[in-house]
């Protein structure tokens, strides 16, 4: 009724005025193209660009976090997901634009399914240009920090993205049960085309085809070229502040670290170790499930850093097997006391001395040097 009422009376008005009515009616009428606004801070401010230059920060704010570090934190979760062998997915004419923008968002977009995350359930979502989607408000971060942090968010990649002038751009598809976000060969700020990442990631019900029944959140990987904008401290699209891949349940306990990448190569040593080369993540894909339990263990694979091994969580033991068994980001530490690299399961006969290991040269000293359960043998050749 009320539309109509509008429109009666906006009929025998002047044109320019029956154009502002109906303006106006189509915005009160079509929730869904408030609800998904796009920014761009770079549009709407002036001086953003000039100002984000001079400063390596978080946001264009005077309300840096003190979390806004270029370390990599040792927390409770996870040590890294083994690869997949799920391809990228390519971007075709089902899938909607996002606008081109630095530092901007796209959203809320009412998913139409229940994402459950790590004990909450999100039912729309911001798709925030710096490759990271957010689920309480849009998140224009450009310099990222390691997990945790206090945001809810899933990131396939979270750096400096800027599509304003380059080729590529972010895209999105959205299902009745799943969503997939791409950023197909975007650039960095600023501005810079020299080197492109494409990447995605899918979001979904737990039982949805992708990315699998069983899970709910997939990382999937194109050509990945660069790590860091001029904004963050890099330089050529590497070093300063690196790239963060993995999910932040947002309450400091929960979250799942893939790793940092802040320099070109394929080198990879762990989420929590040193920073680790961007190549890495050519091709490659990881899954996880942040709704359930799969292993039985009590702990979901928010902070289970393998949920496929009910005798691996955080809190367990530490035991001498070559797993990291309480999912500190560490493996076997403490069976190795005296750091001659031997562990007590080597056979390391004196886990106290670091000149007795196996495989050692026996010295004349009273004592096994080499492990082999004989003290100084070879220094006694007349047997007397």
């Amino acid at each position: 009724m009320y539309p109509n009422q509008l429109l009666l009376t906006c009929t025998p008005m002047s044109i320019f005025r029956t154009i502002c009515c109906a303006i106006f009616l189509l915005i009160l009428c079509n929730h869904e193209l408030v609800a998904q606004a796009s920014t761009d801070p770079s549009l709407l401010d002036p001086t953003y660009d000039q100002r984000k230059l001079t400063t390596i920060g978080s946001k264009m704010k005077d309300d840096f976090p003190a979390t806004n570090r270029f370390d990599n934190p040792v927390g409770n979760s996870s040590a890294a997901r083994a690869g997949c062998a799920d391809p990228f997915i390519p971007v075709d004419g089902t899938y909607t634009a996002v606008s081109r923008n630095d530092d901007g968002s796209t959203g809320p977009i009412n998913l139409g399914f229940g994402f459950s995350f790590c004990g909450t359930t999100y039912t729309r979502v911001w798709i925030n240009t710096n490759g990271n989607l957010t689920f309480t408000g849009a998140f224009g971060t450009f310099t990222p920090t390691g997990f945790p942090t206090g945001i809810p968010m899933v990131a396939p990649f979270w750096a400096d993205v800027d599509t304003r002038f380059c080729g590529g751009q972010a895209w999105y598809r959205l299902m009745s049960d799943h969503m997939i976000v791409t950023w197909d060969d975007v650039g960095y700020y600023n501005n810079q085309c020299d080197k492109i990442n494409t990447f995605q990631v899918i979001i979904s019900n737990g039982s949805a085809a992708l990315p699998g029944p069983g899970t709910n959140v997939q990382f999937r990987y194109g050509d990945m070229q660069w790590t860091t904008g001029s904004a963050s401290g890099g330089s050529g699209g590497f070093g300063g502040a690196p790239a963060t891949v993995g999910f932040n349940s947002g309450d400091g306990v929960n979250y799942e670290q893939v790793g940092r990448f802040d320099h070109a190569g394929v080198d990879y040593d762990g989420p929590f170790g040193a920073n680790d080369g961007v190549s890495y993540l050519d091709n490659n894909c990881f899954i996880f499930n942040s709704a359930s339990d799969a292993d039985g263990d009590g702990v979901t694979d928010c902070t289970d850093c393998d949920d496929n091994n009910p005798l691996i969580f955080p809190g367990q033991t530490e035991a001498c097997d070559g797993f990291d068994n309480n999912c500190n980001g560490l493996i076997d530490e403490g069976f190795d006391v005296d750091g001659d690299g031997f562990r007590t399961c080597d056979d390391d006969c004196d886990d106290t001395d670091p000149d007795n290991y196996p495989g050692n040269t026996e010295v004349c000293d009273l004592q096994d040097n080499d492990c082999d359960g004989e003290v100084d043998e070879g220094f006694d050749a007349d047997a007397d």
